[in-house]
């Protein structure tokens, strides 16, 4: 709003300037060509602008969701400055005027204009603040509202929310979120006379629900912040969930606080159609408690994010001892432990690519230990896994990610992934577990090897890499009968580096130029593949370029390093 330098008053002003002001007056020119637009063309370009917003969002900033929307009437009321051809054609659309926005500066007598405007196409409404004196307004339109957003940010009676009392026959989205910490988290008030049969998508805090008949249609729930009421309790919670067969998202936002009695242990709630459920801000035994009462599809996602805990915790306390009921873990064959910017996360997805469960913390927040790790088997097959990724590099001052780079650990972790067939590891990683996945001298048989099936090992950013530690990896590997088919290097490498590499007998080279950021292949000059870049390194290590290198080696069956570097 303050880019097209409007203000909220005078917004108000422009939607009010009669036909004949002078403002309205084209160029002195006379030429408007902007008028040769057909007028459904600029009424669907101009509703492609207006309701370009985002969706709401529970933990945001809510002064800012509320000034972007509020753009939407800014928007209109400039667009209807540029000439009268326009702001007859405006006034006409009803779908520009379904979408109101109203705060506790909105004038009043604004609103019945607005809702004469938008005639009688369905409308969304967002009411910013409590009205007590626009409520019965918007009741009278309840009838045709479509979507309907209240936030309030001071103190609210909920009981004012008994003022929206007409049917609201096809609303699909509700959503009512106090912000306000002195509000308490008592039960929705009735709304709508009980009569909301479309209702779809439900948004609650820090209020709860009934397990109302009037709810059975919900396919999308969002609740937060009901942890402080000592009424709401894990039983209700399930009873509420049990009403909707139906649900498609679940989205729980510290709802609960432990500790919490069941009253039946071995209940469960079955929930065929679920998708998505976030489980967000719990503690670890709160969340445990919810995922040992809720069954997840097998096609669902679960993401779970900044668990309240200590340091030395692990995921794996967060899921109950028993998780065959959990039917989307059963799939994982791949997971990715990831440190992106603040954050790291463990990602789980299927055969097929699926993503089927994500854990997201806060890294100065929590710190990601080794117990993380050592407990996987708690909630994973992980007999299963085929692939697994590792991509951290903790920043500075962050511990925790630190203490994954011990061999002991990833000995520990291996030992019962029998059937991992790629590993791919990042930066400071890759020595530990190129150790863990070396058999020792001691060992004889293929069974007591890490990771037997083991057949791609890719290793990138790492530029303390050690030749010697590949070789003797790939050499024990292949005496025992499970040789490495793919070794990918890719990195910015340093000639040491590059060089002790080349000293690998049977290795293909392919070197990329990073050209503006894009990966453009250099001309290779032999049919090794050897490229221009390293040709004069590869003559100092085998004497000369025309010799072939063999395409299999005595020790690496069909190994090749790619090196990455920028141009």
């Amino acid at each position: 709003m303050a880019a097209c330098g409007l203000t909220m008053k005078s917004v108000f002003q422009i939607l009010v300037i009669p036909d004949d002001s002078p403002l309205l007056r084209p160029p002195a020119s006379g030429a408007c060509p902007i008028s040769r637009l057909a007028p459904e063309t600029l009424i669907e370009i101009l509703a492609l602008c207006l309701f370009d917003v985002r969706p709401l969002e529970f933990c945001g900033k809510m002064s800012d969701e509320w000034e972007q929307r509020f753009d939407a009437n800014a928007f209109v009321a400039s667009m209807m400055l540029v000439c009268r051809h326009w702001r007859r054609i405006i006034l006409g659309a009803a779908t520009l005027w379904s979408r109101m926005m109203v705060s506790e500066r909105t004038p009043p007598d604004r609103l019945p204009p607005h809702l004469e405007r938008s005639c009688r196409a369905p409308v969304t409404i967002f009411l910013y603040e409590c009205r007590r004196d626009i409520l019965p307004v918007l009741n009278a339109h309840l009838w045709r509202t479509k979507e309907l957003h209240l936030w309030f940010y001071n103190d609210i009676n909920s009981d004012v929310l008994t003022a929206l009392s007409a049917p609201a026959p096809v609303l699909r989205n509700l959503s009512v979120y106090a912000w306000n910490e002195s509000v308490d988290a008592v039960a929705l008030p009735p709304m709508f006379s009980g009569h909301a049969p479309s209702l779809r998508q439900l948004h609650l805090s820090p209020y709860c629900l009934r397990p109302l008949d009037r709810f059975a249609g919900l396919t999308h729930l969002r609740l937060a912040n009901q942890a402080d009421n000592p009424a709401w309790t894990i039983s209700v919670l399930l009873d509420t969930l049990e009403a909707m067969p139906n649900l498609e998202l679940l989205d729980m936002f510290a709802v609960l606080m432990g500790p919490l009695p069941v009253d039946d242990p071995k209940r469960l709630v079955v929930l065929p159609k679920l998708r998505l459920c976030n489980i967000t801000y719990h503690d670890w035994d709160v969340v445990s408690l919810l995922l040992s009462h809720i069954e997840i599809p097998e096609r669902a996602r679960l993401i779970m994010e900044e668990f309240m805990g200590g340091h030395g915790d692990s995921i794996g306390m967060a899921f109950p001892a028993d998780v065959s009921h959990l039917k989307n873990m059963s799939r994982i064959t791949k997971i990715q432990l990831r440190h992106l910017h603040h954050t790291i996360n463990l990602a789980g997805f299927s055969e097929d690519g699926e993503s089927s469960f994500l854990y997201d913390a806060c890294l100065s927040g929590w710190k990601f230990d080794a117990p993380t790790l050592r407990s996987l088997s708690r909630f994973l097959n992980v007999r299963n896994l085929s692939e697994m990724w590792v991509d951290v590099s903790p920043g500075r001052g962050i511990k925790g990610p630190k203490k994954l780079n011990t061999v002991e650990l990833w000995t520990s972790v291996f030992a019962e992934m029998r059937n991992l067939r790629l590993i791919s590891v990042s930066k400071r990683f890759s020595g530990a577990i190129i150790k863990a996945l070396t058999p020792k001298v001691s060992v004889t048989s293929a069974t007591s090897m890490y990771a037997p099936n083991l057949e791609t090992l890719i290793i990138y950013n790492d530029v303390d890499i050690s030749a010697g530690l590949l070789q003797t990896l790939a050499r024990r590997r292949h005496a025992l009968g499970h040789p490495l088919q793919h070794l990918h290097v890719a990195m910015r490498p340093y000639i040491g580096a590059l060089t002790a590499l080349l000293r690998l007998r049977g290795v293909y080279i392919a070197q990329d130029r990073m050209v503006n950021a894009l990966i453009v292949p250099t001309k290779a000059t032999d049919d090794a593949g050897i490229d221009l870049a390293v040709k004069v390194m590869v003559d100092q290590t085998y004497g000369s370029s025309s010799t072939k290198l063999p395409p299999n080696a005595d020790i690496l069956s069909d190994i090749y390093y790619r090196l990455s570097v920028t141009n």
